[in-house]
């Protein structure tokens, strides 16, 4: 999107959000663990886990930090909208418990959703995008990474977390449906004034077809 690709700085907002993905996943997979009666495949001591995934969080926040771009302060605004909704989603005890098909879906739109929420803006703030346009690119960038995740989940026959009986995969199909509706509505708003040949090819690649089909049956 950029006129002049900044790709140091591009690089340097990717790892971050590449070290609060690796919070997350990690934080998660405790909380699941903790709440777990029956003894995983993998298991870890709790302390040096918790203690990893501060480091990856507080990583993150250096790495963008040491950002030189002229947005390096609207970026980190966006990243600490992202950790906050990533932070106060896990406090919710949603994966400790049984949650309802409605709930878990928030869950995966406030983590894994923000998480690409966070990516798509802190890129398009970092290409120069116009304001108005930031808008198409957050719902473009939860869109995808909740797709994304439930991509996963039906791929690995079901969620790793623990569900109750009504939380199938036609649910989850239907949640990736209204984001993939979402997402290309998005790219119709972009492609308008600006050429996304390009993002529209790394979207729709990264999603397989039969995960599309499935999810339009």
């Amino acid at each position: 999107m950029a006129t002049t690709p900044a790709r140091p700085a591009a690089l340097s907002a990717a790892t971050a959000i590449e070290l609060l993905r690796g919070y997350v996943r990690l934080r998660e997979q405790l909380i699941h663990q903790l709440g777990n009666e029956v003894t995983d495949s993998l298991q870890w001591e709790v302390t040096p886990a918790l203690l990893a995934s501060d480091y990856l969080y507080t990583s993150a926040y250096s790495t963008l930090g040491s950002l030189t771009d002229d947005h390096i302060a609207e970026c980190l605004e966006e990243f600490t909208a992202v950790s906050k909704s990533i932070i106060e989603t896990l406090g919710r005890n949603y994966i400790q418990s049984t949650p309802s098909p409605t709930k878990y879906c928030s869950f995966i739109d406030d983590t894994a959703g923000a998480l690409g929420r966070g990516a798509a803006v802190i890129g398009a703030t970092l290409a120069d995008v116009d304001e108005p346009h930031r808008d198409h690119f957050a719902t473009l960038g939860r869109g995808f990474g909740t797709i994304y995740r439930i991509q996963h989940l039906l791929a690995s026959d079901g969620a790793s977390i623990k569900t109750d009986s009504s939380l199938t995969d036609r649910r989850l199909r239907q949640h990736a449906k209204q984001r993939l509706q979402e997402t290309d509505r998005a790219l119709q708003q972009l492609s308008s004034t600006l050429d996304v040949t390009s993002l529209r090819t790394f979207v729709t690649g990264a999603i397989s077809e039969s995960t599309v089909d499935n999810i339009l049956d």
